[in-house]
This record gives structure tokens, C-alpha cells and sequence, in this order.
């Protein structure tokens, strides 16, 4: 894999190729970031993610880091875009999500892409289980669970 010369650039193998990257000017200064903002803002909706996996079933797994991996050829000093890109844990190499935290969302996109479009609630509903299941885990490990997994 060859890496990058711009972020997001042509030569970006995770590039949007829909999406084109323009220049900065006085009223936009920053074009990446602020379509940054505008996308991450968006998909923050859980409905807004939900609908973006149905149509794009395997994007996620393209874009966000599977815990401490690296893609070949990056380094401490060279990195793709994958998510969170730009940011580095502390031996400098590129910062990841946690396995659970992974695990976790690799496993809600699974149940969005094999549950029928018919069933919207459903997938709602298998996600707050999952969280839920969590959260009580991690209260556990903490020694403060609550009765009946509401804290």
C-alpha cells in the first residue's frame, strides 16, 4: 500500500471518490475540516449512521482502525486516514478504538447488515441491549452495579 501525499487527496486509498476536495479560500479556509465537522456531526444521529451502513455495508470496516493495527507500510512517522486519524497513543503510533469498543460497533454493523430494512426498531433495539450488556460488564468490574442494570 502505497501512503498518501494529502490527506484525503487522489492518491488516498480511503478517499471518498464521490467527494472532491477543494482548495481553502477566505470563506473556508480548512475544506477537510470542515467537511469533517459536517460528516461527523451528521453521523452522530444514530438513525443518520444506521441508514449510512445500510448503504454502505462495509465502509466502517475501511475506515475505522481495528485495535493497535497498523496497515503495511505505516509507521510512528507515516499513517493512512484510517479512524481517528492524526492522532497517536502513547508509543506514537496511530490511536485506535479499544477491542471492546470495536467488538462493539463491528457487531452493530453486522446486525444492521444482516437484519431485513424492514425492521428499523429492531436493530434499535439490539443495539441498546448490547450497550446495556456493557455497561452492567463494566459496572461489575467496577464493583458498583446496580440493581436491574439501571444506574
Amino acid at each position: 500500500m502505497r501512503l498518501p501525499l494529502r490527506a484525503f487527496g487522489a492518491s488516498d486509498p480511503l478517499r471518498n471518490p464521490d467527494f472532491a476536495l477543494s482548495n481553502g479560500n477566505t470563506d473556508d479556509p480548512l475544506p477537510l475540516t470542515s467537511h469533517a465537522r459536517s460528516r461527523h456531526r451528521y453521523l452522530s444521529d444514530l438513525q443518520a449512521l444506521h441508514d449510512f451502513v445500510q448503504l454502505h455495508p462495509t465502509r466502517l470496516k475501511e475506515l475505522i482502525r481495528q485495535s493497535f493495527h497498523l496497515r503495511s507500510p505505516e509507521t510512528a512517522n507515516a499513517t493512512s486516514m484510517q479512524m481517528p486519524p492524526l492522532m497517536r497513543n502513547s508509543n506514537a503510533l496511530p490511536l485506535t478504538l479499544s477491542t471492546w469498543q470495536y467488538d462493539l460497533l463491528m457487531s452493530w454493523v453486522d446486525a444492521i447488515v444482516q437484519t431485513p430494512v424492514t425492521s428499523p426498531l429492531g436493530r434499535s433495539a439490539i443495539v441498546a441491549r448490547r450497550a446495556d450488556e456493557r455497561l452492567d460488564e463494566i459496572l461489575a468490574d467496577m464493583g458498583t452495579a446496580v440493581p436491574g442494570g439501571q444506574p
